[in-house]
């Protein structure tokens, strides 16, 4: 078991992972050291091998012109932190979803604009991520996203909250979208 939490131990919010084998004896290792902000710690397991992979809003990049980034770690290489996903605006609440391959979701904010980005570790870091919303730059996403597999990785499921009509009223809606 794997447990991915963002802690304030050092004076500035660190990412952490806590393993246990038994679920009494637990161990932590840290994983991210910078000084900046690391929040918003999500973790998946690549099955079938059962390895822990953990994604983060990390603010080391803040000061350039691409704002937050999303980064990533797993122990097979000791929790080197990984640049996952940058680009113009702030990438933050990444979501992840693994079988084989990482599934990575997050929100990209550009000004007023928010879009829902996803990627996939197919190809190399920093993934590229595609935009999912059928109105691009359109709407006020809220930073819930949410990810999942069938199982495999033919089949992604992806879901968020979208505030796009509530301009005129109505409450926050939930979409969704199925891709392979």
């Amino acid at each position: 078991v794997y447990v991915a939490y963002q802690d304030n131990r050092a004076g500035n919010s660190d990412i952490w992972v806590a393993m246990t084998t038994d679920g009494t004896t637990w161990s932590e290792d840290q994983v991210t050291t910078d000084t900046s902000e690391q929040t918003d710690a999500v973790i998946g397991a690549f099955d079938p091998t059962d390895e822990a992979y953990v994604v983060w809003t990390d603010a080391r990049n803040a000061a350039d012109s691409n704002g937050l980034d999303i980064y990533g770690a797993g122990p097979s290489d000791d929790w080197i932190n990984r640049n996952v996903a940058t680009g113009q605006g702030d990438d933050h609440s990444p979501a992840t979803a693994t079988y084989v391959t990482a599934h990575v979701l997050w929100i990209r904010d550009i000004g007023s604009f928010s879009d829902v980005l996803y990627a996939n570790d197919t190809n190399d870091l920093p993934m590229i991520g595609v935009g999912i919303l059928d109105e691009p730059n359109l709407v006020a996403v809220n930073p819930t996203v949410a990810i999942e597999t069938d199982g495999s990785d033919t089949t992604v499921f992806a879901a968020w909250q979208d505030n796009r009509n509530a301009a005129s009223g109505d409450a926050a809606d939930i979409y969704f979208v199925e891709g392979g």
